[in-house]
């Protein structure tokens, strides 16, 4: 029987970034020469919608997908695989406020002409990013109390306490009376 099967990548992403939802068509019957015509529509989880753009790929034969940027469904119509193409994929990029978004077998409707059994659940997580540093100082000199002209060295340990990979920081500490500090 044909089977269809469908997986997110990546299965975790950021608030501002996209997944690819694909699809796989898979015939498993001998070759009998015959071709199956497969339709169905997949019903997104409530938020999770097709991104704009949609990028829909299809390495199946003939069909229309249905993939409207901003709506909450995929609908494939009238995709055909034969015996000379006996997998394919349709993939379909998707974006969604933070959550954790589940795709699986009650997702389909109107389906023809393959069979879900088997059907894993693919689970896509969308996680809200949160930028945050913590900064330690602190100051070493020779002798205290601290005479004029004595070294006083300051030690400043920046941690990225945040869910995200930080670029291009810069850290000032402004010391009133003295030249500032640039890090």
């Amino acid at each position: 029987p044909t089977r269809l099967s469908k997986a997110f990548s990546p299965t975790s992403i950021y608030t501002d970034q996209v997944a690819t939802l694909t699809f796989t068509i898979t015939e498993n019957s001998v070759n009998d020469g015959l071709s199956n015509t497969v339709s169905f529509t997949d019903t997104l989880a409530s938020g999770l919608v097709v991104a704009s753009p949609a990028n829909v790929q299809n390495s199946c034969g003939g069909g229309t997908i249905n993939a409207t940027p901003g709506s909450g469904s995929i609908g494939v119509i009238n995709t055909v695989l034969t015996n000379t193409v006996p997998s394919c994929t349709i993939s379909v990029v998707v974006r969604a406020p933070a959550g954790v978004y589940t795709n699986s077998v009650a997702n389909i409707s109107g389906g023809s002409g393959f069979t879900t059994t088997g059907l894993a659940t693919s689970t896509l997580t969308v996680i809200a990013p949160t930028p945050a540093v913590i900064i330690k100082k602190s100051a070493l000199a020779a002798t205290d109390p601290v005479d004029v002209g004595t070294l006083i060295t300051y030690t400043m340990h920046i941690t990225n306490s945040g869910n995200l990979t930080l670029t291009n920081v810069t850290v000032g500490d402004a010391l009133p009376g003295i030249s500032a500090l640039n890090c």
